[in-house]
């Protein structure tokens, strides 16, 4: 049915819900929603219909490429500390937890206002999504959001959950017999989308307890943000799991939880139509004869996927820089 819909002619339609009401019936849109984890339910009706198909694409493509996905083995952390050691190579600085608040240009230079500090630069790279750019002032940033491309994307938020027990009690579950790190559990009950091992660590299981986006995403950040230390989503979140493996479950040792509310999956809004070419080349420099600079997958493939950051980064390495990562 994917395959299908991004066969399909979509010209004559405004709207990706328009599209997949007609072309599948309302039914079929809400099943095609759930089975490739994009339910937005009313927004699908800002989505432009051919972005709603290149993120078909997309996921047809990650299905067949996913029995070569590999985590690092010491947990995604291991990504962090890899940049945090890059920086400090370079002699760097990080400043956590510190919010740039407004961007400004000063003749040649780049005017960075913090909560806490200003910095003056001569090159500039924004490494955040449309959301948050919208939500800094300064006559760079008002250039960049007022811009018709910027103010085109639709931002579409996601939740993922983890939790570490003491021992990996879903080898035994009555609804999967045996998972390995390479296999998913998907249903769209209780929103929970993708749930999956990390494997074993010191005898214990960790489990990746749910993976959503759209609308489920938030309805379990609403729960997110009622949580007193996360007791009402763990109690929720407990309760969901039995219900998707039909058993009872141990209570987990520890549980983490992450909402990207402003957006982590990125698609066009109905009513414009710009190609990812077009979308590219205005990152790379968006304010021409500046070097100001957009990176991130918000700006290369509308994608969730690391990937698209580093592509999107050699793009600018090469623009600003001549060169590329290593």
């Amino acid at each position: 049915m994917a395959e299908d819909v991004t066969k399909a002619n979509s010209s004559l339609y405004s709207t990706a819900g328009a599209f997949l009401s007609d072309h599948l019936s309302p039914e079929g849109r809400e099943l095609l929603e759930d089975a490739y984890g994009l339910n937005l339910k009313y927004r699908l009706y800002d989505v432009n219909p051919e972005s709603y198909k290149k993120y078909l694409k997309d996921k047809l493509l990650e299905q067949v490429n996913s029995a070569f996905d590999e985590r690092p083995k010491k947990g995604l952390s291991t990504l962090i500390q890899g940049l945090k050691d890059k920086v400090n190579q370079l002699n760097g600085s990080i400043y956590f937890p510190e919010t740039v608040t407004s961007v400004m240009k000063e003749g040649s230079n780049f005017f960075l206002h913090t909560t806490n500090r200003t910095v003056r630069a001569n090159k500039t790279v924004l490494t955040v999504g449309p959301a948050a750019l919208k939500d800094m002032t300064g006559d760079v940033m008002q250039n960049i959001t007022n811009h018709k491309i910027l103010r085109s994307i639709v931002s579409v938020p996601a939740f993922f959950g983890a939790a570490v027990y003491q021992n990996p009690w879903w080898e035994d579950s009555k609804a999967v017999k045996t998972m390995s790190d390479k296999h998913m559990f998907i249903s769209s009950s209780n929103c929970l989308g993708i749930t999956m091992p990390y494997g074993v660590s010191n005898s214990k299981g960790v489990l990746q307890t749910i993976a959503n986006k759209g609308s489920c995403s938030d309805e379990w950040g609403s729960k997110l943000k009622i949580s007193v230390n996360n007791d009402v989503i763990d109690r929720e979140m407990k309760r969901a799991l039995e219900y998707k493996f039909q058993r009872r479950i141990p209570e987990a040792l520890s549980t983490v939880y992450k909402y990207w509310e402003n957006g982590f999956w990125y698609l066009q809004k109905a009513g414009t139509n710009f190609s990812l070419e077009e979308i590219r080349d205005w990152a790379k420099r968006p304010l021409p004869g500046s070097d100001v600079f957009l990176v991130g997958k918000a700006f290369y493939n509308f994608g969730g996927w690391l990937e698209d950051t580093i592509k999107s980064t050699n793009e600018t390495l090469v623009e600003g820089w001549k060169t590329e990562l290593k």
